[in-house]
């Protein structure tokens, strides 16, 4: 795989987070693990909460999310994760096939950089034999916001407003 970045690898590091996410009905968070042979960073139960303790929102479904944040850039950290599940092929399509689903996420905030990234073909077709989605969120770098210039502010009058006195 090859990345083309305009600017320093390092500073758009802190914008990429990429997660294998598994969703079930059928199988607890902890089935999918002993299944994965891998503790999930994040998972949901299925009717259990969701979100801060203040939060009434529930899990529609189980979750099992496993971050792959150890590589350098979004390309090689999608690379990881279609090695994790090319491991243990046949496992992983089973988990599939009775009912679950798969998706990479790749979160891409790009903050002032740009970054740019080619995911190799054979990476691709690994995902796509397996039945991982790949889904990616883009974020663009915040708009600026242009100063108001206060000293044209004071010597304009506004029409139709009198002075009052």
């Amino acid at each position: 795989m090859r990345a083309t970045r305009r600017n320093e690898s390092e500073a758009a590091r802190e914008y990429v987070r990429v997660s294998l996410r598994i969703r079930r009905d059928t199988r607890t968070p902890d089935e999918i693990s002993e299944a994965l042979k891998r503790t999930p960073d994040h998972a949901g139960v299925k009717g259990g909460r969701r979100g801060p303790p203040s939060s009434r929102a529930i899990w529609p479904f189980n979750c099992w999310t496993a971050d792959f944040n150890e590589e350098q850039g979004p390309e090689e950290r999608i690379a990881s994760i279609a090695r994790f599940v090319e491991a243990d092929e046949q496992v992983f399509r089973a988990l599939l096939e009775s009912g679950g689903e798969a998706q990479i996420y790749a979160f891409i905030g790009v903050g002032r950089n740009e970054i740019g990234f080619t995911v190799n073909p054979s990476v691709l077709a690994i995902l796509g034999r397996v039945g991982v989605e790949l889904g990616l969120d883009i974020f663009p770098p915040p708009l600026k916001r242009a100063r108001r210039s206060t000293e044209g502010a004071r010597k304009s009058k506004r029409p139709g407003r009198k002075k009052v006195q």
